[in-house]
């Protein structure tokens, strides 16, 4: 059991806390209640969907600023917090009315570890993101809280505190961008123009492609590939994601992201077979498989007519170098506005690429493995520090809530705010479910 300061008061959430349900104001604006951040715009919420949202929000719940609010199905993992704002969320959600004063240290203190693992223990259900918060047990957790005039200290000292590690999170998280560019930049300077500095150049003739080495040849997709679709007719196999972090076996059992009913409608992939989300030129990516499984039917499966000749290395950096820099976006069609910009089959066959000699393909792709590597390793190694970082932030948080820490005579000096970008800060190396994993 938690020991906290004798002076500090302990009362439970059942004393300052009253449900309210409050509907019938569609105009007000759309809120989602997230673990990053608490209460936050649906627009800032990067994992919901835009399609969920029906066009009559009457039926939402209403909370105003200083309410309290919880996305009962995930306050296991802190998807809660007390809001800033006036808006609507879903009805599925609580929204209590809190009678307790200083709500900036309620927020603080709610959102720590320590009561962010009670939630948990008391959160049931059978599986992960299908639990539930009876708001009975909620209600008899044990709230502690210091002298007003202390909760005000707690909050200035920790807003001060955390300014200073997320401004340094920021700054490795740029640092991480920079080297995401120039990784892209490496790549794309080795597809298209080869690693030869002093090598002779020519117009391609292709306007994309600009200039490229004079021994070097312009072909087309359909002459070095060739598309195909074998449908399974049965399950059992392992099922590919096309995520914009590459193939991956997706967890059918876990009912996260998009799920079929069956799949024995899928088509089979095979080692040294390319997988394309031709449907999505926005978010959606290509791979080559090392393993074998079954992917969407919608998606776009094809190989290498002769890979004695070609390098499968080589082409499948000049095709996500294509995604990278939406240049198949050009010769794409459809809605983009719904996230469905797709790329035909006529106009993938007939787009133009470089084509170096065999032996400069193979050089070209062991240089990029060599560099990509450098750089990866770099950004693992920032990512590293993050966490360190974000694991420190959440230990002074619960420390400094739950009076582990005495803050009463701690001067706190005057600085500049710095928003915490966990919530919406692009993370390469991110879950699945971040970028490109739709099942359609």
């Amino acid at each position: 059991m938690m020991e906290f300061p004798n002076h500090w008061t302990q009362t439970t959430l059942r004393r300052i806390l009253k449900r309210m349900i409050e509907k019938n104001q569609p105009n007000l604006p759309l809120l989602s209640v997230v673990r990053e951040r608490g209460v936050v715009p649906r627009s800032l919420d990067k994992n919901e969907n835009p399609n969920a949202v029906p066009q009559d929000l009457s039926g939402y719940l209403v909370v105003k600023k200083g309410q309290f609010a919880v996305n009962k199905m995930k306050a296991w993992q802190g998807s809660y917090g007390v809001s800033e704002l006036d808006g609507v969320i879903s009805p599925a959600y609580y929204v209590f009315d809190l009678r307790f004063d200083g709500k900036e240290f309620f927020h603080r203190a709610m959102r720590s570890c320590y009561y962010a693992g009670q939630f948990a223990a008391l959160s049931i259900g059978i599986r992960v993101g299908q639990w539930d918060l009876p708001i009975p047990k909620m209600k008899d957790i044990v709230f502690y809280y210091p002298p007003r005039d202390e909760q005000d200290q707690i909050v200035r000292w920790l807003e001060w505190r955390i300014s200073h590690i997320n401004k340094l999170v920021r700054s490795k998280r740029r640092e991480i961008e920079c080297l995401k560019e120039l990784k892209n930049a490496i790549i794309s300077t080795a597809v298209t123009q080869g690693i030869n500095a002093n090598v002779n150049m020519k117009d391609s003739g292709v306007k994309w492609l600009g200039t490229i080495p004079t021994h070097w040849q312009v072909s087309t997709i359909k002459k070095h590939f060739r598309i195909k679709k074998n449908i399974a007719g049965s399950e059992g196999y392992n099922v590919l994601s096309i995520t914009q972090h590459g193939l991956k076996v997706k967890n059918v059992k876990s009912n996260e992201g998009q799920i079929a009913q069956d799949y024995s409608g899928y088509q089979f992939v095979n080692p040294g077979d390319f997988a394309m989300n031709h449907m999505d030129l926005i978010t959606g990516y290509v791979d080559y498989s090392k393993i074998h499984g079954v992917t969407s039917p919608d998606y776009r499966v094809f190989q290498l007519r002769n890979d004695s000749e070609d390098s499968p290395e080589y082409f499948l950096k000049l095709l996500q170098n294509c995604y990278h820099r939406r240049i198949f976006y050009t010769f794409g069609r459809g809605a983009a506005e719904k996230g469905r910009w797709r790329l035909p089959r006529e106009n993938f066959e007939a787009f133009d690429i470089p084509v170096p000699p065999f032996e400069e393909q193979e050089a070209i792709a062991d240089y990029l493995k060599k560099k990509c590597k450098e750089i990866d390793d770099l950004s693992l190694k920032l990512r590293k520090e993050i966490s360190l970082v974000e694991e420190y932030k959440t230990r002074i948080i619960s420390d400094a809530v739950t009076g582990k820490i005495d803050l009463r005579d701690i001067e706190v000096p005057n600085y500049e705010a710095v928003e915490d970008e966990s919530a919406t800060a692009d993370d390469e190396n991110g879950t699945e479910e971040d970028l490109g994993d739709d099942e359609n």
